[in-house]
């Protein structure tokens, strides 16, 4: 079977889901409204905003990596790193030499080996030994970007050198992620989640993982015909609203559950609304303000920490401009546009240049899509 040409092309809604994740960030950071019930569940569900960004990771790299074995025979696992080195690391440096040069100046606090942790992708595991503080929070949100690296670490490997096998291998790991966390949420004697210990890799790659196993679950004809007939946008909104909002203080059982079911419901409504291009969820998230928001909601994620705070005082410009949310966003929006146009675009057009030019097979040629 042929995969749909649009999906080697462009997936319908992800942008507007990118542009969800990161604003529910946003709101989480910048705390714009008061202590009432419902303001304060909109505004502490930033956590809610990067799951959503892992089911969108998992399923796009998958999706583009099994897209490029069916047109090619084989994916590049150079020409991968190389779109994701400069995707991901022209913007991400340029955040952290400028958080560096405003620490120098004594403008923010400066913590050098939380900001050694981001530059080496293993802020996750400091955040988690170390706690946070007012030093540190500039860098705090490198715990994501920590997780999807350790991802691009995984997947290419299963995917390229394990063939037949790599649906299995997926669920296995997944099965073990979820396992560990099981264990140390309900096991007594395991007490050693004191601090932020839902940043560790080894408890929240799943959200990254089920989605890679959806997207090879999709190349099956039946698989996606039932898919399409099943997954309703309405009925999952519905759920995963009910998950976001619904009080997360509970029990450790109760814990583990919505971890599941975040894993699991995010990256089945992001697979409702990709498989229903012409639903009106779907168009909603197609509209132009989403879809620019989405496209910039990697830089506004990487710059919306100098801005928006208010968990810690310190002296500085910086806390002055803090004080206001509405100047806050705006230097937020600023700086990820400027980032977006300036460093995002142009070395990601760079990266393309140095790109392996590969051949096509023929239709003769193509592998099958049953992975």
């Amino acid at each position: 079977m042929r995969p749909n040409e649009q999906s080697r092309s462009y997936l319908h809604s992800l942008d507007g889901w990118r542009a969800i994740a990161v604003v529910a960030v946003l709101l989480d950071h910048a705390r714009p409204f008061g202590s009432l019930t419902v303001q304060h569940h909109l505004q502490r569900n930033g956590a809610e905003g990067v799951w959503l960004f892992f089911a969108i990771s998992g399923f796009l790299i998958c999706s583009r990596m099994l897209d490029e074995e069916w047109a090619y025979g084989r994916a590049s696992l150079r020409n991968f790193y190389i779109r994701r080195a400069f995707r991901i690391l022209p913007a991400a440096l340029t955040y952290l030499l400028v958080i560096a040069f405003l620490g120098v100046l004594h403008i923010i606090p400066f913590d050098l080996s939380s900001w050694m942790a981001a530059v080496f992708f293993y802020r996750n595991y400091w955040h988690y030994f170390f706690g946070a503080t007012a030093a540190s929070w500039f860098t705090g949100h490198f715990w994501s970007l920590s997780v999807e690296e350790h991802f691009y670490l995984l997947l290419p490997s299963v995917v390229i050198f394990f063939p037949r096998f790599r649906r299995q291998i997926l669920l296995c790991l997944t099965g073990v992620s979820l396992g560990w966390l099981a264990f140390f949420l309900l096991v007594p004697s395991a007490k050693i989640l004191p601090f932020f210990w839902e940043q560790r890799t080894e408890f929240c790659i799943g959200g990254l993982l089920i989605p890679a196993i959806f997207a090879m679950s999709l190349r099956s004809a039946s698989t996606k015909k039932t898919a399409v007939r099943y997954l309703s946008p309405w009925v999952l909104c519905v759920i995963v609203l009910f998950v976001t909002f619904y009080d997360h203080e509970g029990s450790a059982p109760y814990l583990l559950r919505i971890v599941l079911a975040k894993a699991i419901f995010n990256p089945l409504l992001l697979l409702s609304t990709v498989l229903h291009p012409q639903h009106v969820v779907t168009r909603l998230l197609e509209t132009a303000p989403l879809k620019f928001v989405g496209r910039i909601s990697y830089s506004l994620y990487l710059w919306q920490t100098l801005f928006l705070t208010r968990t810690f005082e310190y002296p500085g410009a910086i806390h002055l401009l803090q004080r206001s949310t509405t100047v806050g966003l705006v230097c937020t929006f600023a700086c990820a546009i400027t980032s977006y146009y300036l460093i995002e675009m142009p070395l990601i057009r760079v990266g393309r240049r140095l790109l392996v030019v590969r051949k096509e097979l023929s239709p003769a040629e193509r592998p099958g899509l049953d992975v």
